[in-house]
């Protein structure tokens, strides 16, 4: 299935998310119906969602000094550093019925960078699974702490619940972006003759993803989907302790969408088989390299739960680890 069409089936499952952090972003009262936000026209969405996002920032303060916070900015303690960047702007209000467009040029760009078509089917597929499970957490969040037993939550009034948009459109366009620059270091035919491998040092994926997506003319926002993904974040100190050969700097998530693709990432393997992750396996995957990246994974699986690694795995008839 083409990126485009994969897109355009999902944009009900993504408006629906997206009406979710709309019900708390406006406050609209649970007897306006699940269309609420999306019964509107492209420019009103557009309106509502910048207003929304505008409003909230303004609401966030530093409790130190005051500054308002940009929109998507998150407290340390859930794993997301004290900074930002303010091209989080430029891509805020991406809506679902633009995604079978952007798939589209996403898929040209695998295409034209794949050494063969079982390179593209390996890594393009991989992300393909990862928007997959990347819809479910953004849906799981939404819903979260919240005791309305509905697939997407209308109950705004329970405190419980948080007030936090999270861009599901965007979070998807990153899946489907986020391991581009594995194609510069995967190289095959697929055959006996020229089988898949991997060049060494491929933790440069990142970096390469987002110097491959800023030259083909992507936004920013887009290009820091594939550069902090890798691990549970690379960090300065870690980079320069383990000689990982990549420009000294940090590489982790700075916004909510980029940490649920970081972390939906970790539940699905471009190994030869590709395979599924249990939360226990990713957890323990993550401990081979630091203690403390093991507890990061665990955190996470306790802030978003474990995507439907089984149902997917049925379906895209792979086994599981």
């Amino acid at each position: 299935m083409s990126f485009a069409k994969f897109a355009e089936e999902k944009i009900p499952e993504i408006s629906a998310i997206q009406d979710a952090f709309a019900v708390r972003a406006h406050a609209i009262q649970p007897n306006a119906g699940t269309g609420a936000f999306s019964a509107l026209t492209d420019e009103q969405k557009s309106a509502e969602l910048h207003e929304s996002q505008t409003r909230q920032s303004k609401q966030e303060t530093h409790e130190e000094t005051g500054e308002a916070a940009l929109p998507g900015k998150l407290p340390s303690e859930n794993l997301l550093p004290e900074r930002i960047t303010s091209e989080k702007l430029m891509f805020e209000n991406l809506l679902p019925e633009n995604l079978p467009a952007f798939a589209e040029k996403i898929e040209e760009l695998h295409r034209k960078s794949a050494d063969s078509p079982a390179v593209f089917e390996l890594i393009g597929t991989h992300c393909k699974i990862v928007a997959e499970m990347t819809l479910f957490v953004c849906k799981n969040y939404a819903c979260k702490n919240c005791d309305c037993k509905s697939s997407v939550c209308r109950n705004v009034s329970d405190s419980k619940v948080s007030a936090e948009n999270v861009n599901a459109a965007l979070a998807f366009a990153g899946a489907l972006a986020h391991d581009i620059g594995a194609y510069e270091l995967v190289r095959g035919e697929g055959t006996d003759e020229d089988p898949i491998r991997y060049e060494k040092n491929y933790v440069r994926h990142g970096i390469l993803g987002y110097n491959l997506l800023k030259n083909a003319g992507f936004d920013e926002q887009i290009a820091l989907f594939a550069r902090n993904h890798t691990g549970v974040g690379l960090t300065k100190k870690a980079i320069e302790a383990q000689n990982i050969p990549i420009p000294s700097d940090d590489y982790v998530p700075v916004t909510r969408e980029q940490q649920i693709v970081m972390f939906c990432d970790k539940f699905h393997t471009k190994s030869l088989p590709p395979k599924f992750v249990t939360a226990k396996t990713a957890v323990r995957r993550c401990a081979k390299f630091s203690e403390e990246d093991a507890q990061k994974m665990s955190k996470l699986v306790e802030i978003y739960g474990e995507p439907p690694v089984e149902a997917l795995a049925r379906k895209y008839s792979m086994t599981i680890i």
